[in-house]
């Protein structure tokens, strides 16, 4: 069930639909299954599209916490952090995403989820 209502939520948070149900699929998730990262990064994308920078800086960083070199949430936390404009560490998260993972920036802008 965990993995069904994250799945959901993450589709819900790409294409930037029912946010607010997207939110209330990552929380039953992490209800069931505490501190996951998959589930962190998903809210954490959801909040990033709601612009509430803190929130989302706090889940990628939990996420980041369980497993350090999750592309999708160093990129995520490197957004929010743009749009708080700490310029600096959103650029090394950002740079961090995209040697990991290099085709990361084009994917997100794919979906809309750009600096």
């Amino acid at each position: 069930m965990p993995v069904a209502l994250n799945a959901r939520c993450w589709a819900r948070a790409l294409t930037g639909q029912a946010l607010a149900l997207a939110i209330a699929d990552c929380n039953s998730a992490l209800r069931m299954r505490p501190n996951t990262a998959a589930y962190l990064d998903s809210r954490g994308l959801v909040c990033l599209r709601q612009r509430n920078y803190d929130k989302a800086i706090a889940d990628y960083d939990a996420a980041l916490h369980v497993q350090p070199k999750m592309p999708w949430s160093l990129y995520g936390r490197g957004l929010a952090k743009q749009g708080k404009g700490i310029t600096a560490e959103a650029d090394a998260d950002i740079a961090a995403a995209k040697a990991l993972e290099p085709g990361i920036a084009d994917t997100a802008r794919k979906y809309g989820i750009t600096p």
